[in-house]
């Protein structure tokens, strides 16, 4: 009587709530990852309707369309001393969103900081006149560095 009495009480009570967490809608342009007790179950699939077990599964979304990130004003010194004041704004799209959630912790916070990290260091090997005046060869430096580096991490920089 007392094991009938704890199998109505799950099912009264306990299962309706998780009914709310056990679906999950993935999008178009995303993709879902779905750890099964720490585990990645499959691969990335979407798009759908998934149905998760709240107490065994993780679920991670990822979205695969193209991210901007304004890079804040920062003060940078030229290769001539001079302090300049440089903003940028970066484009990122995730390509694999197996390698962008297991290779690094927080792939939009590692990208934005490391697009900050190289816009300082490639700023630093000009001086004032060829930062003014070379530009599209910045740009293309150091979207190269940024590109060889994410790209192990499931990530594209776009133009």
């Amino acid at each position: 009587c007392e094991i009938l009495l704890m199998a109505g009480a799950w099912l009264i009570c306990i299962i309706p709530i998780f009914w709310f967490f056990m679906f999950r809608t993935v999008r178009d342009y995303e993709r879902a990852l779905i750890f099964r007790l720490g585990k990645l179950k499959g691969g990335a699939e979407g798009p759908g309707v998934f149905l998760i077990n709240p107490l065994t599964d993780k679920i991670y979304v990822v979205d695969l369309r193209i991210e901007t990130y304004n890079l804040p004003p920062q003060d940078m010194m030229t290769k001539d001393a001079v302090t300049v004041t440089v903003d940028a704004i970066s484009f990122m799209k995730c390509i694999d969103p197996i390698k962008a959630i297991l290779e690094v912790d927080d792939y939009r916070y590692a990208f934005k900081n490391f697009s900050a990290t190289t816009l300082r260091s490639v700023i630093g090997t000009y001086n004032l006149q060829s930062l003014l005046s070379n530009r599209d060869e910045i740009n293309d430096k150091i979207r190269i560095i940024i590109e060889e580096e994410t790209s192990t991490w499931g990530v594209a920089v776009p133009a």
